[in-house]
């Protein structure tokens, strides 16, 4: 997955159901979601993620060493093989976690 230019990426509060643009997973009212716009190839693009699509995205562009790959992230780390299952949930969570580390110290920046 590679985007052309990023324009905007956060975390936001859905305001309304909204669904995952990578595993289709709904995401409810006021749970966090990953919000990525952008330009590519000269189209103008808005992709909503859940947390765990946008951390397997995370982990996927680390170990891929910034090579692009078609389709979903699920699919890339079950094409490549990357460790175990268990390891892959431990660094899963590890980088959730940072993630909600992170929106939590710019939301006290904002203020």
């Amino acid at each position: 997955m590679c985007y052309g230019q990023i324009l905007e990426s956060g975390l936001r509060k859905t305001r309304k159901q909204t669904r995952c643009d990578d595993c289709k997973k709904l995401i409810p009212v006021g749970e966090l979601r990953a919000r990525v716009v952008g330009v590519d190839d000269g189209e103008f693009v808005a992709n909503n993620y859940c947390l765990r699509c946008e951390a397997l995205a995370k982990l996927a562009s680390v170990e891929s060493q910034g090579e692009c790959w078609v389709g979903s992230v699920r699919d890339q780390f079950r094409d490549t093989g990357h460790g175990s299952w268990r390891e892959l949930r431990k660094r899963l969570r590890t980088t959730i976690a940072n993630m909600l580390e992170k929106h939590a110290a710019s939301r006290v920046i904002r203020r």
